[in-house]
């Protein structure tokens, strides 16, 4: 597919993620200088899934309209509930198209990303993943999984001149044909960081469960109910649907490799990365 850079006097855009189409339409903004700054964060966040045709019918529709403003009270008031909540009054869900008639922020366009992929994801096999992920040396994705604070990000800066960044924060889980595979979402890291960008899935070594401790050491988890629970935590709030959550439970009989990876943060990169290429 060739890759598309936005155009003001073609005010329309097709992104393609995954197997997935969706057609955005900046025509009904009435400013130019708001299609501009609308077109330059696409080009900027989305510019890998942009794609001048999906050569095939929308799986979904993004219109954005942006006619009216959020007032600084509102969006003080607003921004002490969740993320979700406050973003959901930016824009609003009918069928297979999502309307945007506030001036969305590139966070919220975020969110809203997220939000149609989980609606497009219902009858398929796939889920978001709370977790931070390299790719090893034969492009297989190690995916490091905890809870807040557990040292996901200080693993990846510790061991990032030894395996290439993939992920900071959440991880597309996607079964394809008879794969299960991991895809990046875009806007999702700081490019500073994780300079690699790519539109493909890769399939995955190992889940490694992080837990900062003063001994750095790897051992293997089995496949129980407890290791179970710990993975059900890391799937990402809300994603899941009553007719896909099976696609879950059969991701993780799948996994061949979970280890529980105790680490001490002080530790050099290149003794971590020789504790994980050893197991």
């Amino acid at each position: 597919m060739i890759k598309q850079t936005l155009d003001i006097s073609k005010p329309y855009a097709h992104i393609h993620y995954t197997s997935y189409c969706i057609d955005i339409d900046f025509s009904s903004l009435l400013e130019e200088m708001l299609i501009l700054n609308y077109m330059k964060e696409f080009n900027q966040h989305y510019g890998p899934y942009l794609v001048k045709n999906c050569k095939k019918k929308a799986d979904f529709k993004l219109k954005l309209r942006g006619v009216r403003k959020v007032s600084l009270m509102r969006a003080q008031s607003e921004r002490k509930k969740s993320e979700v909540d406050y973003s959901v009054q930016i824009f609003s869900i009918k069928g297979s198209t999502a309307l945007v008639d506030y001036h969305a922020s590139i966070s919220h366009l975020q969110l809203l990303f997220k939000l149609i992929i989980q609606k497009l994801l219902i009858p398929e096999q796939g889920f978001f993943l709370h977790t931070s992920g390299v790719l090893t040396h034969d492009n297989r994705l190690i995916l490091f999984l905890g809870q807040n604070n557990a040292g996901k990000s200080t693993t990846i800066s510790l061991i990032r001149d030894y395996y290439k960044p993939f992920a900071d924060d959440t991880v597309l889980i996607k079964k394809v044909e008879k794969s299960w595979l991991g895809y990046q979402i875009p806007v999702e890291a700081d490019r500073e960081i994780y300079p690699f960008t790519s539109t493909k899935g890769y399939p995955i070594e190992a889940l490694v469960f992080i837990h900062k401790n003063k001994l750095t050491k790897c051992s293997s988890l089995p496949k129980d109910p407890n290791t179970l629970a710990q993975f059900l935590n890391q799937v990402v709030g809300g994603t899941v649907h009553k007719n896909n959550i099976q696609a879950v439970l059969k991701y993780f009989e799948s996994v061949n490799k979970i280890f529980k990876l105790d680490i001490n943060t002080t530790m050099s990169g290149k003794e971590l990365s020789n504790i994980l290429d050893n197991n």
